[in-house]
């Protein structure tokens, strides 16, 4: 049989895309996601995996309360305020985290959108500090929304964390809730980082979003540091971002890193991903975007092993984070305490620890 030109040029290009998927030092192939209406015990802890959930409760949840969309959202809570900008941090010579929050400030909800949507205007983004303050200001909405996460997460993961003191925005890390909202704009890509909880839901209000998925067994390529700080629930990669993305080529310390593969989701309006403990992952905004990221079991700056029955952390030793530092930033800062002998063995002493313990 004869092949058409049509169809030998689709047969040549589909072998040659195959050829580039395959073999490309990044990209791994994969599966599509599997998609389910609700997470099993299993999906959550003995079989991790990132996982579509599809629930139309959800879809619906989110439109009654106003943040199924941008023009939703300003409509719903245009005249109210919300605290934007990212807070900086630095290591103090303990190596905690200080933070520094003059770079935050409060606009109208109607302001910032409008901001956030006008190309190139360098909008300010809503980080973890406002989007948990979002939640905390409106406690009628943040129920109505923690419940319709409910309905798609099992039964014990139904407690809600509430901090019993007053809450400063300032505090953000401390008066943590199960509840967070992101948004950027078209510029901002967050660095590779492992969140330190046994699982987040992101469901994705509106924008154009992809994150990229990295398996358990590429931990090592990605050089996560867990910086101790019993305030800080996550490990981040030491890969500058402009490394990260290839602006700059690696030195020779970080070049494992070329090695590393992922799997990328491109979001749409809807979607709700389960992100497992034990996959790191990076979130890249290729246009204005806005999703609300909830949060189920507890956390625990200790590391997924912490949290996941089996799981493994495999983070930068002391000895790589200063051999790093110094190739980098010419960083004589060292790291403090090893293993187990840090602020981390008083945190029991934690409100927010205790409150959000589960027996895995």
């Amino acid at each position: 049989m004869q092949l058409t030109p049509v169809f030998r040029a689709v047969t040549i290009s589909v072998v040659i895309l195959f050829i580039v998927l395959r073999f490309s030092p990044r990209i791994r192939l994969w599966p599509p996601l599997r998609t389910v209406s609700r997470l099993r015990i299993d999906d959550v802890l003995r079989h991790p995996e990132p996982l579509m959930l599809r629930s139309n409760f959800l879809q619906l949840t989110f439109k009654e309360v106003g943040l199924d969309s941008f023009a939703a959202m300003r409509k719903t809570f245009g005249n109210e305020s919300i605290i934007v900008g990212e807070e900086d941090w630095a290591y103090s010579e303990a190596g905690a985290r200080e933070f520094n929050f003059s770079s935050n400030q409060e606009m109208l909800i109607s302001q910032w959108i409008d901001s956030l949507l006008e190309a190139g205007s360098g909008a300010q983004r809503l980080s973890a500090i406002g989007g948990t303050d979002f939640f905390f200001r409106r406690p009628e909405l943040l129920d109505k929304v923690v419940a319709a996460f409910h309905t798609v997460v099992p039964s014990r993961y139904h407690t809600m964390y509430r901090p019993k003191k007053t809450h400063n925005w300032r505090h953000a890390w401390k008066d943590w809730v199960d509840l967070m909202l992101w948004a950027a704009d078209e510029s901002y890509v967050y660095t590779i980082h492992q969140d330190y909880v046994v699982g987040n839901v992101l469901y994705h209000i509106a924008g154009r979003k992809r994150v990229r998925l990295f398996a358990p067994d590429q931990q090592e390529m990605l050089f996560l540091h867990n910086d101790k700080d019993p305030e800080i629930w996550e490990a981040n990669s030491l890969v500058p971002i402009e490394m990260q993305s290839g602006e700059i080529p690696l030195p020779s310390i970080l070049q494992n890193f070329s090695k590393a593969r992922y799997i990328e989701v491109e979001l749409q309006s809807g979607d709700a991903l389960f992100l497992p403990c034990t996959w790191a992952h990076q979130v890249f905004y290729d246009g204005p975007a806005i999703s609300v990221a909830y949060s189920l079991g507890r956390s625990s700056p200790r590391g997924c092993a912490d949290l996941i029955p089996g799981a493994q952390d495999k983070v930068v030793s002391a000895e790589l984070f200063d051999a790093i530092s110094a190739e980098l930033w010419g960083d004589d800062t060292h790291e403090t305490g090893e293993e187990g002998d840090d602020d981390i063995d008083g945190l029991e002493e934690s409100d927010r620890f205790r409150a959000r313990s589960d027996e895995i």
